[in-house]
């Protein structure tokens, strides 16, 4: 995926790596599909967990099976240093607030932004230029 993003000259590093790591310190916006970023996020930036689906198995405060000291110290980090959760409907919303126990108003009802492009009149034909493929 790597290689093909470079070839279609869209800007991507790998993770890890010092380039990454640059572009992570000066950005302002992080946005991920989790909570990467919360641990490290500097004065001013603004940490958005797009988040990756609706919690079907329990998970954060939830999962009584981690919660030894050092996961709930690890969350509470995370959950603090997180400015904005996207969540799908009001049912998301209050689960989302309740297992990672944030203030409900740092969890907004976006639905999630990777799905928006298959409500979208050309999305199959973007799909197609940007993976180079036939998807039909």
């Amino acid at each position: 995926m790597f290689e093909l993003l470079n070839r279609k000259e869209i800007k991507c590093v790998l993770e890890g790596s010092r380039e990454a790591r640059e572009i992570i310190d000066k950005a302002h916006y992080l946005i991920t599909s989790s909570f990467d970023f919360a641990y490290n996020k500097r004065i001013g930036q603004i940490h958005i967990a797009a988040w990756h689906g609706f919690p079907l198995k329990v998970i954060g405060f939830f999962d009584s099976a981690a919660a030894s000291e050092t996961y709930v110290k690890g969350l509470k980090v995370i959950t603090t240093q997180t400015d904005l959760i996207t969540a799908t409907s009001r049912f998301s919303h209050i689960t989302l607030s309740g297992m990672f126990s944030v203030d409900p108003h740092k969890v907004k009802e976006t639905g999630y932004p990777r799905n928006d492009m298959m409500f979208n009149n050309n999305s199959k034909q973007k799909l197609q230029e940007l993976l180079d493929t036939d998807i039909s």
